[in-house]
């Protein structure tokens, strides 16, 4: 019983580390904020295009950076979290969806919808 429960329990961590695995391959490249929902200025839920002004780039790179313009933060995933170091504090969000073309994240300001350039 307490193989077969130690067996369970590598496979589960085994499986776990390879979704983490793809979804740090998925999140590489270039991801354009086009949409946002919530925060301060949308109503309620409503998903709104961000004016093409405003929008902005987010680069992930393979070895676990963001250039954001000028800028670079330093980035982990974990499960379902993004985890951000700016400025030497570090931001948590939610991924709430990441495929191949389509990357959301919950922030504290609210959703913002990515769509991947590159």
């Amino acid at each position: 019983m307490r193989k077969t429960c130690f067996i369970f329990a590598v496979i589960i961590f085994c499986l776990s580390n390879i979704a983490q695995a793809n979804n740090g391959s998925k999140i590489v490249g270039k991801w354009l904020a086009y949409a946002k929902s919530g925060g301060t200025f949308t109503e309620g839920n409503k998903i709104e295009e961000i004016p093409e002004k405003y929008q902005y780039i987010w680069e992930f790179t393979k070895d676990g950076k963001i250039l954001a313009g000028e800028y670079k933060y330093k980035y982990k995933l974990s499960g379902n979290k993004l985890l951000v170091n700016k400025w030497g504090m570090e931001a948590e969000h939610d991924i709430t969806e990441l495929t191949d073309k389509t990357l959301i994240i919950k922030k504290e300001i609210g959703t913002v919808y990515y769509r991947k350039i590159k």
